[in-house]
């Protein structure tokens, strides 16, 4: 076993080891950013690779950032052969650190969106923190780019690079044909249809959202680059099982069913959520529970404002909100007198009365900010044991 010698404060020795780890690793590392997708992309990538017969790694959960990327550098086996990592930022200059500390060889972008805005200003901004994935990409490396986002599509290719496309656009190496909802009950799904060339595949992802289908093809796109058959790609796919907290599906013992998305929320991500409780089975109400979104900037009340007016379109029974942001985005279009809706400050606060309003049969999504906690509200529907009459009480405590 090697040992590195490291001196200075904690970050840095941090940094000199996951420099280290790196520099030991001889296999191929996959990187992937966007912002959406990230850790669903991240997890099919690599069990889309499984078949090469390498050991195939993944980073845990959301380890994405300085701390966490230098973390998952650490702990690849030493038996591995593949590493697909986690890449994300918050700020201009972040993802180029990230490259240069894991030097990936295949570098993916999901998606520019409304996210970090409180530092990147506008989705411009976004895009070229986010190009900073493709910067210093060397001969040779693969970049993974999706054709049907403008600004992603737009983000340069380094001399030498090769550029490989995902999405429904006809430009596209890898096309995703159709996807459709199918199943019923605990046995829902995704039927999706891809094409390679002149090869289609299709087969079923044991989820609930549509946009997962996205995803399947960016990791698609990146295993049959990798010299995966676009079949095997999707008998690997069919056994994904979702990542804790994105697009899980539970049942609860008192018959409720959960969306439960609570790990973190932008507005892209909470509409596609939105969408994914308005198509699904449902023999009571939609509840859409949502607690607010970060790193917005100055608009962040209008974005706010945007989610509630898309559940209202959507025509949702009953929304219930955490947060001041959701507050007041819900007093500046008097939301409560537009349909029936539930609010508090604080998560904990907002659990009662979402209680008042649920019965057997109903369908819940539960999304936000991950500094909201909303996990809670997950585990205390599970827990639920009996029903009260629902009055959806709309006061704040």
């Amino acid at each position: 076993m090697g040992f590195v010698q490291v001196d200075g404060d904690t970050v840095s020795s941090l940094l000199k080891m996951a420099a280290f780890a790196r520099n030991r690793f001889v296999g191929k590392v996959v990187a992937v950013t966007g912002s959406v997708g990230k850790t669903s992309t991240k997890a099919m990538i690599a069990l889309a690779l499984e078949s090469l017969g390498s050991k195939v790694y993944h980073s845990y959960e959301h380890w994405n950032n300085t701390f966490g990327v230098s973390l998952s550098l650490i702990t690849i086996p030493r038996d591995a052969g593949i590493a697909v990592l986690e890449m994300g930022m918050n700020r201009k200059g972040q993802l180029l650190e990230l490259t240069r500390l894991g030097r990936p060889d295949i570098r993916v972008i999901l998606k520019v969106a409304t996210a970090h805005l409180e530092n990147l200003v506008s989705l411009e901004g976004v895009a070229m923190a986010k190009g900073e994935m493709f910067q210093e990409a060397k001969p040779g490396d693969i970049c993974v780019a999706n054709a049907d986002d403008p600004f992603v599509n737009s983000i340069p290719v380094p001399q030498g690079a090769r550029r490989v496309l995902f999405g429904r656009s006809l430009e596209s190496d890898v096309r995703l044909v159709a996807a459709e909802r199918v199943g019923s009950g605990g046995g829902v799904g995704v039927q999706v249809v891809l094409q390679k060339n002149m090869e289609m595949v299709e087969f079923v992802i044991p989820t609930l959202g549509l946009h997962m289908a996205v995803n399947a093809c960016a990791a698609a796109a990146v295993a049959t680059s990798m010299g995966v058959p676009l079949s095997q790609v999707g008998r690997s796919l069919s056994r994904y099982i979702p990542v804790s907290m994105r697009s899980e599906f539970v049942v609860a013992k008192s018959g409720i069913k959960i969306v439960n998305d609570a790990f973190n929320a932008n507005p892209v991500s909470v509409k596609a959520g939105i969408d994914t409780l308005k198509n699904i089975d449902c023999d009571g109400k939609r509840v859409a529970i949502l607690g607010d979104m970060f790193e917005l900037g100055t608009h962040e009340i209008e974005y706010h404002e945007e989610v509630l007016n898309y559940c209202l379109d959507a025509c949702i029974d009953v929304v219930a909100i955490a947060g001041q942001r959701f507050h007041l985005a819900a007093d500046n279009m008097n939301l409560m007198k537009k349909m029936k809706a539930v609010r508090a400050v604080e998560t904990e606060n907002l659990i009662p009365k979402i209680f008042n309003c649920l019965n057997m049969n109903d369908v819940v999504l539960v999304k936000g900010g991950c500094q909201m906690q909303m996990v809670k509200v997950v585990d205390a529907i599970k827990a639920m044991q009996s029903f009260t009459q629902p009055s959806c009480s709309g006061s704040e405590n």
